[in-house]
């Protein structure tokens, strides 16, 4: 991996590591969220609302923030295999 690493240009590197940052600060504000309900994943949450455990707010829009920060580190991780294909 170093190797490769080295092998990268400046701006291929600078890319990379944004990407790679962008992915590490969605993680950490998804486990924030899930942590604020002691959630392991959004279900948790959901299920917790419709129980009657949480207050529908705003448990509902974490849920919904969960669920969006979820499809971002995907998207992410899929812009990041594709840049590592192509260089």
């Amino acid at each position: 991996m170093e190797d490769f690493l080295k092998s990268l240009d400046q701006e291929s590197g600078k890319k990379l590591a944004n990407m790679i940052m962008g992915i590490t600060e969605q993680k950490a504000m998804l486990q924030q969220v899930l942590a604020k309900y002691g959630a392991e994943k959004p279900g948790d949450i959901l299920r917790g609302i419709e129980s009657g455990e949480l207050e529908e707010h705003p448990a509902y829009e974490d849920y919904l923030s969960v669920v969006s920060l979820l499809a971002g580190i995907e998207e992410l991780r899929e812009i990041c295999r594709d840049f590592l294909e192509k260089v």
